[in-house]
């Protein structure tokens, strides 16, 4: 990586990048996200390399829980660190939050995903049968869950 990685709350300002970020998803758009986002419950985060963003995480908290809906990475930066980067310093935000325990869904073929999750001590609690529509038909989503116990 050209720069060192800094993470910060998203922000106004971040709406190029993350427009950029976005502009090609199977997943939520970026105005439901902002959407989230804006309720009391929402809270968003951004990796940045120098001042370009190149990942975003956007989650829900409720009491001592909190949900990850999306966790992007731009996929030039795939590979390289920065998500398991950007999930650490979530996972350590809401660990001095309170926050006890993290979940999260994932499409069962998203291997990498799956193995960046497991590696930051998420646990596949469960299975969404044929959750996610794709091309060729449904596909599961699996239920992980961090405690804040484990790391």
């Amino acid at each position: 990586m050209a720069s060192t990685l800094t993470c910060r709350q998203i922000n106004p300002s971040d709406d190029k990048g993350l427009s950029s970020l976005y502009k090609e998803t199977d997943g939520p758009s970026l105005s439901f996200l902002r959407s989230l986002s804006d309720k009391p419950s929402g809270a968003s985060w951004c990796a940045l390399s120098g001042d370009q963003l190149i990942a975003a995480v956007w989650l829900n908290v409720f009491g001592d829980e909190a949900e990850i809906i999306d966790f992007r990475v731009d996929a030039r930066m795939r590979q390289q660190g920065v998500g398991r980067y950007l999930l650490s310093e979530i996972l350590n935000v809401l660990d001095l939050s309170g926050i006890k325990a993290v979940f999260l869904e994932v499409r069962r073929s998203n291997l990498a995903a799956i193995t960046l999750y497991e590696r930051a001590g998420f646990a596949t609690i469960g299975v969404r049968n044929n959750y996610y529509e794709t091309a060729k038909g449904r596909e599961d989503a699996l239920l992980m869950r961090h405690d804040s116990n484990k790391r």
